[in-house]
């Protein structure tokens, strides 16, 4: 019976379509045994770790999603290896991939013939996860009140919340296993739990025109800020992610690793304004429907 060790993140509806076809294979030419590593034990153990872990369970293939680094490591092992590689195509395997470019091309067409610019759908798990963080907080927070419970004790509890969070996204990406230089401290998490704590401390603290003021404050100034403060060796009102002012600010604050390449952190520092925005929109919204 052949051992199929999956390296591969399944958070995206492609990804998980490739484990069904996989499943679905091994029904029809198997069966195979199936075994899947978490993407972030790349992280905690480090490739090699990886590697010796295949060799010990005697793994017969692989799939697995693996930058061009270690690629002489997985050649060690002697066995099929198939690629998922969102960026890159390896020349030296098999490649599980899609034309990324002319799907980009044509989404990008989509919004120019709208007379889009600089604007591009991107995600919506998040902002409506965080949006709906927003409205439960007129309900939540006005039971706690009705309750009994402190200001004080609710600005605690908001206050622990936000720390488990942070706390919890950075474990996730493993970051006291690894070098200092190889550690991503930002998170999905820790964005959710940043921009969930300001938020709820504008709500607890300001009223309905307040939290609107808030609301349009925060984005006017967010994009006022990326349009017209000046970026060394770019200049003002550059958005590539070189030259953004959000990007700068990450490379230059934030330690270890970046999300994009180094260049840019997808949960940095001055984009969780309007994250908090969203937050905030979702406030106004629990407010009209309570």
């Amino acid at each position: 019976m052949k051992r199929i060790l999956l390296l591969v993140d399944y958070s995206s509806e492609f990804s998980r379509r490739i484990l069904k076809g996989l499943i679905q294979y091994s029904k029809e030419h198997g069966p195979w045994i199936f075994y899947r590593l978490p993407d972030y034990y790349k992280t905690l153990y480090g490739k090699e770790g990886i590697i010796q872990w295949a060799k010990d369970w005697k793994a017969d293939a692989i799939v697995a999603r693996w930058d061009h680094e270690g690629t002489n490591l997985l050649e060690s092992l002697e066995i099929p290896i198939v690629l998922q590689n969102y960026k890159d195509r390896s020349p030296f395997f098999s490649n599980l991939t899609g034309d990324y470019i002319g799907t980009g091309t044509m989404a990008a067409r989509f919004f120019i013939k709208r007379r889009f610019r600089n604007f591009a759908f991107y995600d919506m798990i998040f902002p409506l996860f965080l949006f709906l963080a927003g409205v439960s907080m007129p309900y939540s927070f006005s039971k706690r009140l009705q309750n009994g419970s402190s200001r004080k004790s609710i600005y605690l509890h908001a206050l622990k919340r936000m720390l488990l969070l942070v706390v919890l996204g950075m474990l996730y990406n493993g970051v006291f296993t690894s070098e200092i230089d190889h550690m991503r401290f930002a998170s999905v998490l820790g964005r959710i739990g940043v921009a969930w704590f300001i938020a709820a401390m504008i709500y607890l603290n300001s009223s309905l025109r307040g939290q609107v003021i808030w609301l349009f404050s925060l984005l006017i100034g967010y994009c006022l800020l990326m349009l017209y403060v000046p970026v060394p060796g770019h200049g003002a009102g550059v958005l590539t992610p070189e030259g953004n002012l959000s990007g700068f600010l990450d490379r230059l604050l934030l330690p270890g690793r970046l999300y994009m390449d180094n260049i840019l952190e997808a949960e940095g520092i001055l984009s969780t304004i309007p994250a908090v925005g969203t937050a905030l929109m979702g406030v106004l919204a629990g407010r009209f429907l309570k």
